[in-house]
C-alpha cells in the first residue's frame, strides 16, 4: 500500500524522504483482528536493527495501529478538522541562518 497526499498538500522537494510512504501490513498470531501497519523505508529497518530478544515490543514501537473505524459519513467532517488544526506545512520550510 502507498499513501498519497491529496492534491491540496504540496511538499518542498525533499521535504518527505524521512517519512514512509509505503507500508506492510502484518497481523499478530495473538491478535487476530489487529492489523499493524510498518513503514517499509524507515520503520522496518529500525525493527530489524532493534528487534533483539524483544520483537514482539519492537514491532509495536515501529508500528502503526488504526484505534477506530472512519465510516465514510464522518470521512469530510474529520479530514477538515484535522486539516485546520493539524496541518502545519510552515513546520517543512527551510530556517534561515540567523548568523
Amino acid at each position: 500500500m502507498e499513501l498519497k497526499s491529496g492534491p491540496e498538500i504540496t511538499w518542498k522537494p525533499g521535504a518527505h524522504q524521512q517519512y514512509d510512504r509505503k507500508f506492510v501490513a502484518i497481523r499478530r498470531s495473538s491478535k487476530r483482528k489487529e492489523i499493524l501497519l510498518v513503514g517499509v523505508e524507515y520503520k522496518l529497518p529500525n525493527f530489524e536493527e532493534g528487534a533483539g530478544d524483544n520483537p514482539e515490543f519492537m514491532l509495536l514501537v515501529v508500528s502503526m495501529k488504526r484505534e477506530s473505524m472512519i465510516d465514510k459519513k464522518h470521512a469530510a467532517a474529520l479530514r477538515a478538522k484535522l486539516m485546520k488544526s493539524a496541518w502545519r506545512p510552515d513546520y517543512f520550510k527551510e530556517t534561515k541562518d540567523l548568523n
